[in-house]
């Protein structure tokens, strides 16, 4: 793992982080988010009208492709008790403290159901996602998400926001071979990380590796809001190699009204490799 990533991790997403360490965290996260970022796309109605008003929309993490997302252990448990309760405790005869622990094991069973109900809204349909990609060049992208290379591709310079914001919501997403144990953020014990509804929802199997995704992250809304944002003028489109001939005149015109470089990928016969040819 890359040191940044190391010292944004520890920094930001310890149990209980001070103010100074999640300022170095977030530090060491944004001085390392990619210059260029990608979404792949369909030529269908919804992405072509979102690519001619500037926007992406959010989608709830629960709606995702994978269905693994934020699948993390979350276990409640009470505080620990004090060496005078843990006395007064030994002397409770021991068919009473059956009882009694009978109760509260219930108890606390119940609220560990409920908490979970909580934490699944939360995370599943209260968290929204723009997922965006690390490169241009990922072969299972361009046919999973752009239609067997019949779609396209739009490069956004994040060197050039015009808002920390989005860049400070822009999250890598870590790749894992065993689900993660986020049991210790809620304890009663302890101040609360309030990061670590990002942390848990940046977390996937290492079979998704391949995406080198990074997402943008944002924890509000009702469950039924549709969340779009206004993204930055893409730096560049590139169109797939199998694209049709209607599609690839309609791009020309909307890259040549908005003023943006449009390129067409080539697949290099006898090869792995594809190049990009430059159209406007």
């Amino acid at each position: 793992m890359q040191r940044w990533l190391i010292t944004y991790i520890r920094n930001c997403y310890n149990f209980s982080p001070s103010i100074e360490k999640i300022s170095i965290g977030m530090s060491a996260k944004d001085a390392n988010v990619p210059s260029r970022l990608y979404k792949y796309r369909h030529f269908c109605s919804d992405h072509k009208d979102a690519l001619q008003r500037g926007v992406l929309f959010a989608a709830r993490l629960g709606l995702l492709n994978d269905k693994f997302e934020a699948s993390n252990i979350l276990n409640f448990k009470p505080p620990e008790k004090s060496e005078y309760a843990s006395r007064l405790w030994s002397q409770v005869p021991d068919e009473v403290l059956c009882v009694l622990r009978k109760i509260e094991n219930d108890r606390l069973s119940d609220l560990s159901r409920e908490g979970m109900k909580g934490f699944k809204l939360l995370g599943h349909e209260r968290t929204k996602v723009i997922c965006l990609s690390e490169s241009k060049d990922i072969e299972p992208m361009w046919a999973k998400y752009a239609d067997n290379d019949c779609g396209f591709c739009i490069e956004y310079d994040f060197e050039k926001l015009n808002s920390d914001l989005y860049r400070r919501v822009c999250l890598p997403v870590l790749y894992s071979k065993k689900v993660r144990n986020f049991s210790g953020y809620i304890r009663l014990d302890r101040s609360r990380n309030a990061l670590f509804g990002h942390y848990a929802c940046s977390i996937k199997h290492i079979s998704w590796s391949h995406e080198r995704e990074w997402r943008m992250v944002f924890s509000i809304g009702d469950i039924d809001d549709s969340h779009q944002y206004i993204m930055p003028k893409p730096s560049a489109i590139f169109l797939g190699s199998h694209v049709s001939p209607e599609n690839e005149n309609w791009m020309i015109v909307h890259c040549r009204n908005k003023q943006i470089k449009l390129w067409k990928r080539k697949i290099l016969p006898n090869s792995f490799q594809s190049q990009y040819l430059e159209i406007i």
